[in-house]
């Protein structure tokens, strides 16, 4: 019996000794290469729009910002990837910026064809993020991505913001260690827009900024219409003003006038003389194919007016509530 006593006092041991080498043997070998990565040289992520003013919520064009980085290599040579995502997200690749009292909805795209959403780590795959390597010390890699808002968001007037995060990973994608990570603000400025058109028919165009009313022979009672419309992302106003307050005969040497009513949208409009008359006002925003209004005018009493050509100028003017 007391020769069995140092044998089962060495079996624990050996078995403790057994599981150690066992563990040492599953840990994976180091990788042959190592480097330091940094994020550098971020360039704007101001919008500017195509005229310098922000983004137009009317403007049906596609449009983005280009935006570009590089990235530096120290301490050796590595291969690496970067992914570039909105730190505010709902799905992983379509971020919202917030201001104005509502969010503006934006993506991340590898190009600026927007056919290529970047996405966060957790989303991607080879093609939804940036590939480099770095071949020597001080080595740098350069890329480009774009912003794009999609277009005709009609949200409030107002400066809108957000964050997009850019992380450099050393290694290969499933497999990557942290090494820079960059939080990077994006500021989307929203004007104030307010327009009127003359246009026919379906949609808004702009262009039509002036509208000629014929009333051909003029009769008392005689009527003609035109329908106005406004659109706005934060409200309008509509002013009138007559140029004469009635139809002036075109020779200046005729001092004939003939008085005519005004009407919008049933309600009736009085217009003096070179005096401004608000006439419409509607407190929301509209979307982007605007808002419908009925202009009538009825030709007053000709009376002993001169025979010839009358005419009267009535400039309309919007304005924002915003």
């Amino acid at each position: 019996m007391r020769n069995a006593v140092p044998h089962l006092a060495r079996l624990p041991a050996m078995l403790v000794l057994a599981a150690m080498l066992a563990l040492a043997a599953m840990l994976p070998a180091a990788p042959a290469w190592a480097c330091s990565l940094s994020i550098m040289d971020v360039t704007s992520t101001t919008w500017v729009g195509r005229h310098g003013k922000g983004y137009e919520v009317f403007d049906p064009e596609s449009r983005s910002l280009a935006v570009s980085f590089r990235v530096r290599g120290r301490d050796g040579s590595c291969p690496f990837f970067v992914t570039v995502a909105a730190a505010s997200t709902t799905d992983g690749t379509t971020g919202e910026l917030r201001g104005g009292g509502s969010a503006l909805r934006y993506e991340v795209q590898k190009d600026a064809s927007g056919s290529k959403p970047l996405k966060p780590l957790n989303l991607a795959s080879e093609s939804d993020v940036f590939i480099g390597a770095i071949a020597e010390e001080d080595d740098t890699v350069a890329f480009q991505f774009a912003l794009r808002v999609p277009p005709q968001q009609v949200v409030a007037p107002g400066r809108y913001g957000g964050d997009i995060e850019i992380t450099a990973y050393e290694g290969t994608l499933g497999d990557g260690i942290l090494r820079d990570r960059r939080r990077v603000s994006v500021s989307v400025p929203v004007p104030a827009v307010a327009e009127l058109s003359f246009a026919e028919g379906a949609g808004f165009d702009p262009n039509y900024g002036s509208y000629t009313v014929s009333f051909n022979v003029l009769q008392r009672g005689k009527r003609r219409a035109v329908t106005l419309k406004a659109r706005s992302n934060g409200g309008y106003r509509v002013t009138l003003e007559s140029e004469h307050g009635a139809l002036r005969h075109v020779d200046p040497r005729e001092n004939s006038e003939i008085p005519y009513q005004a009407s919008i949208d049933g309600g009736s409009v009085t217009l003096p003389r070179r005096v401004p008359t608000p006439a419409i006002t509607h407190a929301a925003a509209t979307d982007p194919g605007g808002r419908s209004h009925f202009i009538e005018f009825t030709v007053g009493e000709i009376g002993d007016a001169s025979p010839g050509d009358y005419r009267d100028v009535i400039t309309l003017t919007v304005v924002s509530l915003r």
